[in-house]
């Protein structure tokens, strides 16, 4: 009855922990598309922005050149009205204005050289965004496409577990069952281990000598005094550890 008990145990915990594994995965699966998807939406801003920043850059480059172009037809009209001054004041005026449009027009071309360079550099950056904008949409996808796939299968392997385990359980006596689910909830789905050189496996805390011995006769369904988990003998892996000490070679004498 012990035995049959501990294999029902055992099954049960079996279909919990692949459950519990499915669980966790499936609970993965949104945090990894979280992931690609930050990454594609990231070089998305930053080509959105350096396309702004484009704009804004060409907007100022026209505006220069056609200052630029105003500033040379006012030099140009400058030129002639200075066959036609009348005295040295106006002479002295008219080289003064053409001197300071002169300036005007070096600082503008200066804008204009610094903004069309600038326009290059946006270009060049908007080309590499746009690229690693495609490559990191097309990951995406494929990473959704994948995870959906994977998704749609671990929830049918789940779906099916869940199945089995309620039938399984239901041939479980409830009174048996109701312990096994106190203790499974309270330890992480490990609810039935094996004790093992008197030494519980859940646990890892060394039981009393004459409880390892009471497992061993399964006589009696016993828990482990200190996690509170079920216990049972292995009879195949003691058997093993009993031989292998056996073997062991005698230590020479001093």
């Amino acid at each position: 009855m012990v035995r049959e008990t501990i294999e029902q145990f055992t099954k049960l915990q079996t279909l919990d922990s692949r459950i519990a594994t499915i669980e966790s995965q499936l609970a993965k699966i949104p945090e990894m598309l979280k992931e690609s998807l930050e990454r594609f939406e990231k070089v998305e801003l930053e080509k959105t922005t350096a396309q702004d920043e484009f704009q804004q850059v060409k907007t100022e480059f026209l505006a220069a050149e056609a200052a630029a172009a105003e500033q040379a037809n006012l030099l140009a009209s400058a030129q002639k009205k200075l066959t036609s001054v009348q005295n040295n004041k106006e002479y002295e005026a008219a080289l003064r204005e053409m001197d300071n449009l002169r300036k005007n027009i070096a600082n503008t071309e200066e804008i204009v050289k610094l903004k069309k360079a600038a326009m290059e550099e946006l270009e060049q950056l908007i080309s590499t965004k746009t690229a690693e904008s495609e490559k990191f949409g097309k990951a995406y996808e494929t990473d959704k496409s994948e995870k959906e796939s994977e998704n749609k299968s671990l929830f049918d392997e789940v779906g099916t577990l869940r199945r089995e385990r309620e039938d399984f359980a239901a041939t479980v006596k409830k009174s048996l069952l109701s312990k096994y689910e106190r203790i499974r909830t309270a330890r992480q789905n490990l609810a039935v281990v094996e004790v093992f050189e008197e030494v519980c496996t859940g646990c890892n805390m060394k039981v009393p000598p004459q409880l390892a011995v009471e497992v061993k006769k399964e006589r009696e369904l016993l828990q482990c005094p200190y996690c509170q988990r079920f216990l049972y003998s292995d009879k195949k892996h003691e058997a093993e550890a009993a031989a292998a000490e056996t073997v062991k070679p005698a230590k020479k004498a001093s």
